[in-house]
């Protein structure tokens, strides 16, 4: 242990005394320095080790329902200014094929939380719980996202929604709340959490504890199972207002974002799956050439949905619309964002192709 120890500050040392000569890890690369090569080396006794890329250790797994788990992970130094209600791309290889989703860390100390729950055919969720284990190491990148308490506008009174594990970017801000004095003393929080049965609720205890030691942190559970009465509607809150903030499925958020609307409210959302346009048009299909290749693609399909049908593994994340690990370059052609209902008609033009869907002819480069 001593002599890896040595060994960790032999290495740290050099390197920085290498950049600091150099002025950059690009000029080193210049000279033939290859940071992949050092990184293998270094990992065969220290795991987490990288001189770019953020890797993780997992130092504890916590069963938080019958099928969530929270992994506690351990960010090397490369991981910098995460903000509370902020979003990671965690990646892992599967069947040799890398794949990232994005989760919201909760920051413990200097530990990260991520709340997963395990879905069926879910590669990343699935692998998460089945094969993560206490001790393996994972990749995540920078965190990214404008839900947090710098972004959302001043009020005194904020309305957090959350269903499922929706709960855990909504987690992080009231975590935040509560160690911050100027929040917790002069904004007020009522969360709103709904699941499906008692067994399903995520961190029931850590938040009620809040409200315990919080007068002004109201909280209140909704099971639906078993009481349909208890589904959201403009009735499952009061006259104040207030800002809402709302994560969970799609069908969720935009029942919250509709009663924001209606009183006038400001309104932040994430939701669990990207917008669907509704369209009785009839199924089209284009030609899309990506890559030197030329595909037939469906006008009801996204890019990204149609380049993995024909083989294709473009790079790519979340799946919503956020992350933005999946964009690429439009160099002719029309494509419709699901997201945001807006057409992108213009040559050379970057879109997510997670979310956009072919409306003509495409020419397409990827990153």
């Amino acid at each position: 242990m001593v002599y890896i120890c040595i060994y960790k500050c032999i290495v740290i040392d050099m390197l920085q005394k290498a950049v600091l000569i150099t002025g950059s890890y690009q000029k080193l690369r210049e000279w033939g320095f290859k940071p992949l090569v050092v990184d293998f080396y270094a990992q065969q006794i220290w795991p987490t080790f990288s001189l770019e890329r953020v890797l993780a250790r997992v130092v504890g797994i916590k069963q938080l329902t019958a099928d969530t788990k929270t992994f506690i992970l351990k960010p090397n130094r490369n991981f910098k200014n995460f903000q509370a209600g902020q979003h990671i791309l965690l990646t892992v290889k599967v069947n040799g094929q890398r794949i990232s989703r994005t989760y919201s860390p909760t920051q413990i100390g200097k530990n990260l939380e991520i709340t997963v729950k395990n879905v069926v055919q879910g590669q990343v969720s699935t692998h998460l719980h089945e094969a993560i284990k206490k001790g393996s190491v994972v990749e995540i990148s920078q965190p990214f996202g404008a839900m947090t308490w710098a972004q959302l506008v001043n009020s005194k009174h904020y309305t957090f929604c959350a269903a499922g594990v929706g709960i855990t970017p909504l987690r992080s801000l009231v975590n935040e709340w509560v160690k911050n004095p100027l929040l917790h003393q002069y904004k007020n929080i009522d969360l709103h959490y709904w699941a499906q049965t008692e067994a399903d609720f995520c961190f029931q205890e850590e938040l009620l504890q809040i409200s315990r030691q919080y007068p002004n942190f109201k909280l209140k559970f909704y099971t639906t199972r078993s009481k349909p009465e208890n589904k959201i509607s403009k009735y499952s809150f009061g006259d104040t207002p207030t800002v809402f903030v709302a994560c969970g499925p799609e069908g969720f958020v935009k029942t919250v974002q509709q009663i924001s609307e209606k009183d006038a409210h400001r309104f932040y959302g994430e939701q669990a799956q990207s917008v669907q346009p509704q369209t009785s048009e009839a199924e089209l299909f284009f030609d899309l050439t990506y890559e030197g290749q030329t595909l037939k693609v469906s006008s009801k399909k996204t890019v990204l949905e149609s380049l993995e049908e024909n083989g294709l593994k473009p790079v790519h994340g979340c799946r919503m619309g956020i992350c933005k690990s999946c964009t690429c370059l439009k160099v002719e052609g029309t494509t419709l964002n699901t997201k945001d209902h807006k057409f992108s008609t213009e040559q050379n033009e970057e879109i997510q192709i997670c979310v956009s869907r072919p409306t003509s002819p495409l020419v397409m480069k990827g990153y």
